[in-house]
This record gives structure tokens, C-alpha cells and sequence, in this order.
């Protein structure tokens, strides 16, 4: 282990999944004693999972603080689970496996091939598997002990302990029927069972427990009733002085015999338990050494949830965002297959290629942060560019060798004059200003040219980018939005503008930092909203800068002040609590009539206080109330109308309906409206604040704008609804919900007045002619949903209307009431998502005011990182493959995650992975808004036979033309007794491959075996074997043997124990002949025939770890039985890699394209007349295994097979 340190960390934390510390709890109590003494020992460990610490121990519960505080310093946790935590649910790099139990006796037992595995006690480590001992004494002396016992020598009576035997239904035997309980039902300190145990003259036992010892340490014999439970729970014999297995006289004797010993043995232990702690941080401290190398960093999002749900904290949002865009950043770099698709597009559909005129402008102390800015502009992919340096000082000495596409200008006049004259001097096609320091990535340049061959219309463009010290602080922008525009400089530094466009609006502004706000601000009103573009990729990294905040506020206001002015609109513009962001308020020019219409069916106390509420805080003058009502039968209602009524006389019209649907009541309440303008109103919403009219309606009247919405809070004052983006919210539910009333968002974007694509139905206003041209809300298929709002917003939208949301307006809703009913019918009516993209595919696919970079699952404007769709919508010249690799291990890779990263590299597809699904019950499916945003040609799903999946098949082939693969790579349904996974499968795999196979386009299977297999569920089968990616592998060489005796080896994993049995008897008869070494698995009963074991690694690690093995030879040993006549020959092609010659059974697999092998039959005799035969001859193993290796390199790389594999993926 490393030594400790007086200025950093050296070791990794611990975090230690536990439940609350409990007495009845052996497996509970022994994590929190792991916690302490790791703790003692001055390690770092913590627990995870409960709220509260035991304060007796040192366990302190796992903060914020210090998981952010791991994550910066680069400290990876090593994280202990208990053997009831199934998979890895935090994603740790690292994972701990400790036994307190037989794996999947209380559940769990799920644990993958690299975890590091501990135990209790042998007697849980299951036959096949290995795990180093971890003993923690549970049992506290102080209460649980023996001395100065006075009932010592006048013990009477018995107590039993059964609870989980009773709990699983068998019944107590006749021992202890007058016994005195300790289960766990009953109400017991520890002291008081103490008590009892010193008392009794024996335990009856009936499972195993740490009641066990504390009774022994207590005195009491124990005798263990032996049944079928105790047989199902233990591998092994508990065995130890004072217990008996036998109710006879002879074996209580004996126990009781041997009770006086328990004692110093217990002190003996406990010093062996201290060394086991100590060995079991030498070992994980030494493996995390290994893989910390992998800098996963997924870990820290899943324990900083599982700590909001355990703690009930609110976690800072703004760690778990930039752990995401780091995520994205990493999925997002740009791959050579993208560069190379561009390139391509370049030659062939360009129609002019444009210049870029880069500015910068510099100043002594900035010197040093110009050398980033052009390492970035030298590794353009699209080079024509150039660069003038503005500068109040002479060009220095170092910069006199200058590219001729650089220049150094030293200012002689103003500095925006200076700039002029560069752009007219150059005449480049397109303009753009850095700052010192500030970074393009790699494809900008071609990014913003692809972009301008694309929109032709195009005067100004700009794009996402990344800002912060280390440019991971990622801004996604929406499409040009004015009236955000207007609230916010939101445009960032990433704005090119043409050149002729920036010669006719008259250069920069003289306003300092507010540049490209006022060219957009320009560009708008001369030649519309649509001169402006926006490509959704981080392009531009932006260093930070010195910033006058004075200065920058007047410029900010200034430059929105000459705007209304240029169009001479009549407007008021506050500042806003938020720095530099503002409100603007529109002067009315006239104050119209305005209907506000409700609809309302029984609902006695929402509609009286929506009236009431509407009444007081409301002081627009000039507005009257439509109320439909649909039959109501409750009587109080009508008297509630006649109140309205005698307070607002002829301002009310009542109206009756006589069908239960929203949308044709408000329909019908407007058609009846006598207002310009209407208010539709939900009965369950109210206004809080008096002006929300007024201010409505000073928006309502721009020529440019159709609807206009508000802010929604519910009863706890958080927020309910803050506009809408199609896909991730609806009508009732939107962004920013559950978010605090002043909480800023994302980008301010909670506070700002600006355009959204809809509005929540709560309250929202529209020109009464223009909702009826419209349509109205539609009273068909989205009748009593949650989408006729947003369906009546893109209605108007193409008549080149805009939705704004106008959170000065604010509204409280009754969310008991209107999340799940419109006030009118008794529910909404769901399952419509069809419906709404088959009408709007497009405006949902790419939502103007969002950014496809963003997750349609939040409403808080989340980074998108688990669809990582790999292909631009705009542009499709390539199969665009999404892919559902099975998991992360050899089976996702070598089927998946493999062939679709080499035929991506090599530009013949463009392909998106999704997370694996394996052992997962949370499976991650793309809805239907997430599908049409993506847009798919081909999907490839490797075993996805689960449920979930079935549904997700039958909607995609009943709703869209995408082409659906099934992939497949072992015989499922002839898995061998032997097989582990046969405990895990369905069992009813014909039935699911039937009918998952009746709905694919395809299947691609990895033998022909399978292939046959599979000829009754499906026409149209395409084999494709396993290859080896040598990106992986072409730089790993085995290491030399050094020792004497050939190293013999094999790997697999627990469910190659059967195969593992025919070569059992080999191993133990050359045991001295040969060092066996084992990778993976190794039974027990060949531990002592086998000079090495080691435990799998990550797949990534997987051909390093393999080649560590040092192997001569290798075997590959497979029983003979349909399941293995089906695998492939990828064991093969690993040990070929590696150039070690091998030993195999004589099997279809290993029969396939010939491979220079060694085949035998599955006899004791044939294996190992082959084996010395190759000990006879070690000579000549080199080059067997170097003829093995070309075999696999000619006939197994990966890209040998590119167009195989493009031919099975293309649709017909």
C-alpha cells in the first residue's frame, strides 16, 4: 500500500451500502462495523443507503460535500455491497461483492465478472466460485459474555430462535414447543436477550444467525436442528466449541464441554478479523490503483440521486449538469466517419465554398491566451480562413514569422473603424469575433460553411457552445428567439454574421461586450427572424474574461433600448433580479373586450374559488365571463352561478353543453365570446397577481403573436408549469416543474419572457379570430387530453404565429384536481402520443425552442446522454442504424457495440448505442417523441426478448417504417443443465423468440447452427460471425513464461462449469507435469491442482488481463450438446490473438474455416495423450500459436467483414 501523505489523499473512500444499524440485523450491524473500522484504521469510509448513523460508531453517512469533493479531486470510491444488492445500480468503478449470506438466499446474487468477491464465511462462497474471507465481529462483549454469571451453574430452561424458518412455513419441532423465544417478532434489546442466553441451559437453532455466537459467548450450548432449510442455506457446517447438531444426551454434552473455550477463541478471532481488514484494504486499494485508469465517471450521478431519495436533500443541479456534459462532450467528439461524411458533402453538394474573416482583438496581458485560440484554428478540417490580430501595441518579435493567412493590425483610429477596414480590405465571406484564449473546435469551420450552403437565406448564424476554465460548462441554445433575445444576451460568442449583411447594418455596435446581441437584434428586423440560424453542436469553447460590470449592464440595456426605438414600439424594459436580464413590458394601445371562457362540469368548490379569486385580482376593466357548463348535477352549482351572476350582472354568459368534452365546450364558449380576445381559463386555476390581464394583453395585441401563456405555480408556491417543449412536456405538466418560484433555470430561462412552441391549458389568451381560423382546440382525436393546447399553439403557428409565455403572469393551480381531470371529463384520455406525431412528426422532432441536445425525459432542460443520436436530421446519405447492444460485456461488444463503431469509422453507416439491458429492471426504452426525434432507418436489437421490448417492436413496426433487426448469438433455447444463466432465462424462450421474430425484418445470427435454429420463426436470416476489432487488441502481446514448466491455461466464466468437468481429471493428473492457470472460475475441488487463479476483468481490460495469463498453451474444452454446437469460435480467435496455440474439443465450432487446433475428443485419454504430446514437444508451441494468430488475422478481423456486415444491416 502506498504511505500515507502529510498533502493528499493516497488511499480511495469506501462507501458501504447498509441499511439503518439495527440489532436484529447480523448483516446490517456487520457493514456498519466494516465502516468503523476501516474508519479506526484511518482509511475513509462511509455509509450509503440510510438516514441515520449509529452513534456509537464511526460511520458517518455519505454528504454532497464529500462526493463532490471525490469527484474533484479524482478520488475513485471503492464501493461494498452487500450480496443482497443485485448488479451495480451506482455504477461504480469499482464494486465490492461481501457475502453476509448465501447469494440469493435474501435476494440478489446478481454480481458481474469483475467485482472483487468477499465472504463472511466459506460456507456462503457457492461450488465454482472463489472469494477472499472478510469476518467483522458483530457481536458487542460488553453485553454478549459469560462473566460473572451467578445462573452459570444453575442454568434452566431452553430458548429457540426461527424467524426465517417460521416465515418460509415449516414448523418448530417438539424441542421447542415450552422454549422461550428470540425471534425477531418479539420485542427484545439486545441486553434483554443477553439476559436470557446467560439464564438458559441451551438455544435451539433453526438457521443460521449471529445469535449463534452470542449465545456461546453467553454460556449457552447450541443445539442446530437440522431440516431441509438449514441444508438449502448452508454449503458448509457451522462448526465451533459449544454446539451440537444432535438433541442427544452425548452430543449436549459435548457441547456444553467445550463451552468454556468460546471465550479466548472469540479473543483469538477477533485479532484474525483485524487482519483480515487490513488485507482486504491492501487488496482493494491495490486493484483501484488499476482501474482508476478508466476515469469513469457515471458513479457519481447514480449515488447523488440515490442520496436525494434516501436523504431527502436537494442536490446541487449544477454538479449533476456537469457531469452529463461531460458525458455528452466525451459521446460527442467528432468520430473520422462524421468528418469524412462532411468532407464528402463538401465535394459533392456544395454550391460555394465560403471565406472566413476571423477577428481578434488583444491587449498586452493577453498575449499568453493567444497561442490556444490558434492551435484551434490551425487544426481546422475547412481551412479557408483568415485572421487579423487588432491590437494598441506593434506586432511583437516572436510574431513576425506569420502564415499568410494571419495579419497583426495596429490600431491608429477607433477600434470599431480598425475592424471596418480589416473586413473591407479582406472582402472574406463571413465575419467573426474571438476573444484571446477562445477556441474552435476541430469541424467549427465546416460546421458554420455546411450550414450556409445549407440556408441560403442565412445573414447571421450561431451555435452551441462550451464555456468555464475547462469548456465543460456546455450551452444549448434554442433556434433564433427574439423575445428571449430581448430578456437575455443568450447568443454567446459563437455568431458568425455575412459580411454584406455586416457592411449594410453599419459594423459593430460601439457598445462593448453586446456585439453580436445588436447584429442579431439588426439582422431581425431588416430581414426577419429566418435570416438567423442556429446549429445545435458545440462548436466555440470560451475562455473566461475580465468583464466591467457596469459597463456591461449599461450596454445591455442600452442595446435593447435602441431597438424598441429603431421600431419605434412602445415598450417599458425593467431589469430583472438576475443579472442582466430584463423584463419588457408592452405599452397598450387600446384596451379591448376580453371573453374569458371556463368550462365546468359539478366541481362546486374549484369553480367558486376560480371566480372569486378571478374577481379580486384582476384590474383589467373591460372583460366579461363565459362559463360552460356540462350538466352539472351537483345543486350547490347552480347556486355558485347565480352568486356570479349577481356580482357581474350582464358581464356573465351561462352556458349550457350537453357532451363531456372540453375542447367542443370552450370551442363553443368562444364562438359565443363578444371579447376581441379570449381567456381560456381552467376551473382550477386562479391568479395571483392583479395586472396578469393587462399584462396579457398588451402581447396578445402584436400582429406577430397568437397565444400568450403564464407562469403556474401550485399550492406550495413551486413551479407547475413554465412553458412547454413538444416530447417533454404537456399541457398540465411543464418545464421547470417542482422548481422553486425564483430559481433561475436553465440559461435564466425560468424567469424570461420568450417564445415557446406552447403553453399550459391553466390560462392562456389568443385573438378570438385567430383561435377560430384556427380551428379552435381540437374536439376529435386530442378531445379530453393533455396535447390540445400544443396542437392549437403549431396550429397557429403555421398561420406565422408566435407563442410567448409570460411569466410576469402568474397563476395558481389545483394540481389535486387537474392532474388527473380538465374540470369536465372524469379523466384524460391517454395513449394519443400516436396521434400528436403523426400530425406534427416535424415540429416534434426538432422543437425550435428547445435543442435535440436536451432530454425529452426533463423537464429542466437536462443534457440528452442516453440517446446519443450520431447523425445530423438535416442531412441523410447514410443508413442511420440505432443499436440495443445487450450489455457492456464481450456479448454487447463483439455483436454490437464493435461492428457498429467500425462501420461508423469507416463512414458506411451512422449509427446511435443505447444502454445495455441486461439483468436490468429498469430497462431503458426510447419512447415515442424520443424515436421521432432520432428517426432511425434500421433497428438492431441483440436479445431483446423481454416484455417491455415486445411492446416497443409492435408500436415501432405499427407506426413507422423503420426496418427492425434481431440479433443473436447463442442457442437459447438449448442452454444444458450445466448452464448457469438456465436460472436466470425465461422459460419460455420458443414463445418469445416466436413472436419477437414475427415482427423483425430480419435476424442476424452469429453461426449457422443458430441460423437453422431459427429457419421456422423467420425467412429472412443472415449469418455473420464473431471477428476480433484488433483496435484492441493489436497492441496487447503476452508476456514471456519464465518459469520451467509449460503454463497450461483456460478462462470462462460460471457458465462453462460443465465444459470445465471434461478436462477435471486432466488437471489433477498433470497438476506436476504442467502450472495450470485459470481465469474466471475455478471449482473448489480443483484449487489445489491449480498453480493460478485470477478473476475476470472489464471487457475493456479483458485482452491485457488475458495476455497477463503468461500461457504456452491454452485449452478449449466444450461439452458436446446443442447449445454448444451452435457457439461460435470466439475462444479461438482470443487465444489466437495472443499467439497461443490450443487444445479444443472436437466440436462444430472449432471445426469452422479449419483453424490450425488441436482437436480431441471429450475422453480422459484423448485430452491427455494432446497434452503431452505438446509438453513433449515445447518447441514447436511458438510457432503453432503464431500460424493460429495469421489464421485469425486472414479470415477474423473485424474489418475483413465491413461489408458483410453493412450487407446484413441494409434494409431490402
Amino acid at each position: 500500500m502506498k504511505k500515507p501523505s502529510f498533502f493528499n489523499c493516497v488511499h480511495s473512500p469506501y462507501y458501504i451500502f447498509s441499511p439503518q444499524y439495527t440489532a436484529k440485523s447480523a448483516g446490517g450491524r456487520a457493514l456498519h462495523h466494516l465502516c468503523h473500522a476501516l474508519n479506526e484504521m484511518g482509511q475513509e469510509a462511509y455509509i450509503i443507503g440510510c438516514e441515520t448513523e449509529c452513534l456509537t460508531l464511526r460511520t458517518p453517512l455519505l454528504s454532497v460535500n464529500d462526493v463532490l469533493r471525490h469527484q474533484q479531486t479524482a478520488m475513485t470510491p471503492i464501493m461494498v455491497y452487500p450480496e443482497v444488492v443485485s448488479g451495480n445500480p451506482l455504477n461504480m468503478p469499482l464494486v465490492v461483492r461481501w457475502l453476509l449470506n448465501q447469494a440469493g438466499h435474501l435476494g440478489g446474487g446478481d454480481f458481474a465478472g469483475e467485482d472483487m468477491i468477499f465472504s463472511f464465511s466459506a460456507s456462503y462462497v457457492k461450488e465454482n466460485s472463489s472469494a477472499q474471507l472478510l469476518n467483522i465481529p458483530v457481536i458487542n462483549n460488553a453485553v454478549f459474555n459469560n462473566e460473572n454469571n451467578a445462573f452459570d451453574e444453575n442454568r434452566q430452561g431452553a430458548c429457540f430462535y426461527a424467524h426465517k424458518y417460521l416465515a418460509k412455513g415449516y414448523k418448530l419441532t417438539e424441542h421447542a414447543e415450552q422454549a422461550t423465544s428470540l425471534c425477531q417478532d418479539v420485542q427484545l434489546t439486545p441486553q434483554d436477550i443477553a439476559n436470557i442466553l446467560r439464564r438458559s441451559e441451551v438455544l435451539y437453532c433453526y438457521e443460521p444467525s449471529a445469535i449463534i455466537g452470542e449465545a456461546v459467548l453467553c454460556g449457552c450450548p447450541v443445539i442446530i436442528i437440522d431440516s431441509p432449510f438449514l441444508t438449502d442455506n448452508l454449503s458448509e457446517k457451522i462448526v465451533g466449541k459449544g454446539l451440537a447438531y444432535s438433541t442427544d444426551n452425548n452430543a449436549i454434552t459435548i457441547a456444553k464441554s467445550t463451552i468454556k473455550e468460546v471465550t479466548y477463541n472469540n479473543q483469538l478471532a477477533i485479532e484474525y478479523c483485524w487482519w483480515q481488514v487490513d488485507q482486504f484494504v491492501r487488496n482493494t486499494q491495490a486493484e483501484v490503483s488499476i482501474r482508476r485508469a478508466d476515469n469513469n465517471q457515471d458513479w457519481v450521478e447514480s449515488v447523488l440521486n440515490l442520496m436525494a431519495t434516501t436523504d431527502n436533500i436537494n442536490l446541487p443541479k449544477l454538479s449533476l449538469r456537469g457531469l452529463d456534459n461531460k458525458r455528452w462532450l466525451e459521446k460527442n467528439a467528432l468520430l473520422e466517419g462524421r468528418a469524412v461524411i462532411m468532407a464528402e458533402r463538401m465535394v459533392n453538394t456544395w454550391q460555394h465554398h465560403p471565406s472566413f474573416h476571423l477577428i481578434i482583438v488583444i491587449n498586452q496581458h493577453e498575449l499568453a491566451l493567444l497561442s490556444d485560440t490558434l492551435k484551434s484554428l490551425q487544426e481546422q478540417l475547412y481551412t479557408a480562413w483568415g485572421l487579423t490580430i487588432i491590437s494598441n501595441m506593434p506586432q511583437p518579435e516572436f510574431f513576425t514569422d506569420l502564415p499568410a493567412n494571419i495579419e497583426w493590425l495596429e490600431i491608429t483610429e477607433s477600434l470599431n473603424a480598425a475592424i471596418n477596414h480589416a473586413v473591407i480590405d479582406n472582402s472574406l465571406d463571413w465575419i467573426m469575433q474571438l476573444l484571446p484564449g477562445d477556441k474552435l473546435t476541430s469541424h467549427a469551420l465546416l460546421s458554420f460553411a455546411d450550414t450556409i450552403n445549407r440556408d441560403g437565406h442565412s445573414k447571421l448564424i450561431y451555435s452551441d457552445e462550451a464555456e468555464g476554465a475547462h469548456g465543460n460548462n456546455l450551452l444549448f441554445k434554442p433556434d433564433f428567439n427574439l423575445e428571449l433575445l430581448c430578456s437575455i444576451s443568450y447568443l454567446g460568442r459563437s455568431v458568425i454574421v455575412q459580411r454584406e449583411a455586416f457592411q449594410t447594418i453599419g459594423g459593430y455596435t460601439g457598445l462593448a461586450y453586446v456585439h453580436n446581441t445588436d447584429l442579431a437584434f439588426n439582422v431581425s428586423e431588416r430581414w426577419g427572424d429566418n435570416a438567423i440560424s442556429h446549429i445545435a453542436d458545440v462548436l466555440y469553447i470560451a475562455t473566461p474574461c475580465e468583464i466591467d460590470d457596469k459597463v456591461l449592464s449599461d450596454s445591455e440595456l442600452s442595446v435593447r433600448v435602441a431597438y424598441f426605438q429603431r421600431r419605434e414600439i412602445l415598450a417599458k424594459i425593467s431589469l430583472l433580479e438576475q443579472k442582466n436580464t430584463f423584463h419588457v413590458r408592452y405599452v397598450e394601445v387600446k384596451q379591448p373586450l376580453v371573453s374569458i371562457v371556463i368550462a365546468n362540469k359539478n366541481n362546486a368548490s374549484a369553480i367558486w374559488q376560480c371566480v372569486d379569486e378571478l374577481l379580486t385580482h384582476t384590474d383589467y376593466p373591460k372583460f366579461e365571463l363565459v362559463i360552460v357548463d356540462q350538466q352539472s348535477d351537483v345543486e350547490d352549482v347552480d347556486f355558485i352561478y347565480q352568486e356570479i351572476k349577481d356580482d357581474l350582472g350582464d358581464r356573465l354568459n351561462l352556458l349550457s353543453y350537453s357532451e363531456a368534452n372540453y375542447s367542443a365546450m370552450i370551442n363553443f364558449g368562444v364562438s359565443q365570446a363578444k371579447g376581441e380576445y379570449v381567456v381560456i381559463l381552467a376551473n382550477s386555476a386562479m391568479p395571483v397577481n392583479d395586472n396578469w390581464l393587462t399584462t396579457m394583453s398588451a402581447l396578445a395585441q402584436r400582429t406577430d403573436v397568437g397565444v400568450v401563456g403564464v407562469r403556474v405555480i401550485g399550492a406550495d408556491n413551486k413551479i407547475v408549469h413554465a412553458g412547454g417543449v413538444l416530447g417533454a412536456t404537456d399541457d398540465v405538466h411543464g418545464l421547470f416543474e417542482q422548481s422553486t418560484f425564483d430559481d433561475a433555470g436553465y440559461m435564466g430561462r425560468a424567469q424570461l419572457t420568450q417564445q415557446y412552441s406552447f403553453v399550459s391549458s391553466a390560462c392562456f389568451m389568443v385573438n378570438t379570430e385567430d383561435y377560430k381560423s384556427a380551428g379552435g382546440l381540437d374536439d376529435g382525436d386530442l378531445a379530453n387530453t393533455k396535447y390540445c393546447v400544443a396542437d392549437l399553439c403549431l396550429k397557429l403557428k403555421q398561420q406565422g404565429l408566435k407563442t410567448i409565455w409570460e411569466p410576469q403572469a402568474v397563476f395558481r393551480q389545483n394540481m389535486d384536481l387537474a392532474s388527473g381531470s380538465n374540470g369536465v371529463a372524469t379523466q384524460y384520455k391517454t395513449d394519443v402520443e400516436a396521434v400528436v406525431i403523426q400530425r406534427w412528426s416535424a415540429a416534434y422532432q426538432n422543437d425550435d425552442s428547445y435543442n435535440r441536445n436536451l432530454s425529452l425525459r426533463s423537464d429542466d432542460f437536462e443534457v440528452e446522454t442516453a440517446i446519443n443520436i450520431g447523425w445530423e436530421q438535416q442531412h441523410n446519405n447514410r443508413p442511420r442504424i440505432m443499436a440495443f447492444p445487450f450489455n457492456n460485456t464481450a456479448i454487447g461488444h463483439y455483436r454490437v457495440i464493435e461492428p457498429m463503431r467500425e462501420l461508423t469509422h469507416a463512414a458506411m453507416i451512422e449509427s446511435t448505442l443505447l444502454p445495455g439491458h441486461d439483468a436490468k429492471h429498469d430497462v431503458f426504452i426510447p419512447n415515442r417523441f424520443e424515436m421521432n426525434r432520432a428517426r432511425p432507418d434500421v433497428l438492431l436489437m441483440h436479445l431483446t426478448l423481454n416484455d417491455e421490448f415486445y411492446d416497443f417492436i409492435k408500436w415501432i413496426k405499427a407506426e413507422t417504417s423503420i426496418f427492425v433487426i434481431f440479433s443473436i448469438d447463442d442457442l437459447v433455447t438449448s442452454l444444458s443443465n450445466n448452464n448457469a444463466s438456465k436460472k436466470k432465462i425465461h422459460k419460455d424462450m420458443r414463445h418469445r423468440l416466436r413472436r419477437t421474430l414475427a415482427l423483425c425484418d430480419r435476424v442476424i445470427a452469429s453461426t449457422q447452427p443458430i441460423a437453422d435454429a431459427l429457419s421456422i420463426y423467420s425467412h429472412d436470416i443472415v449469418v455473420v460471425p464473431n471477428c476480433i476489432d484488433l483496435t484492441g487488441w493489436s497492441n496487447v502481446k503476452p508476456h514471456a513464461n519464465t518459469s520451467k514448466k509449460l503454463r497450461v491455461g483456460w478462462a470462462g466464466g460460471e457458465y462453462h462449469a460443465g465444459d470445465l468437468e471434461i478436462i477435471s481429471e486432466l488437471v489433477k493428473t498433470t497438476s506436476t507435469e504442467v502450472d495450470w492457470i485459470f481465469m474466471g472460475m475455478c471449482p473448489k475441488a480443483l484449487r489445489p491442482y491449480v498453480h493460478e487463479y485470477h478473476e475476470f476483468s472489464s471487457f475493456e481490460d479483458y485482452p491485457k488481463k488475458l495476455a497477463s495469463l503468461k500461457l504456452d498453451l491454452a485449452v478449449a474444452p466444450l461439452e458436446i450438446q446443442p447449445f454448444n454446437e451452435a457457439k461460435s469460435n470466439l475462444k479461438l480467435l482470443e487465444y489466437g490473438m495472443l499467439a497461443w496455440p490450443v487444445i479444443c474439443t472436437d466440436i462444430y465450432p472449432y471445426q469452422t474455416n479449419n483453424p490450425p487446433v488441436m482437436r480431441v475428443g471429450n475422453t480422459q485419454a484423448e485430452w491427455l495423450d494432446a497434452l503431452r504430446l505438446a509438453i513433449s514437444e515445447p518447441e514447436t508451441l511458438p510457432e503453432k500459436g503464431l500460424v493460429l494468430q495469421n489464421w485469425v488475422l486472414n479470415n477474423y478481423a473485424l474489418d475483413l467483414h465491413q461489408v458483410q456486415w453493412f450487407n446484413a444491416l441494409k434494409i431490402k
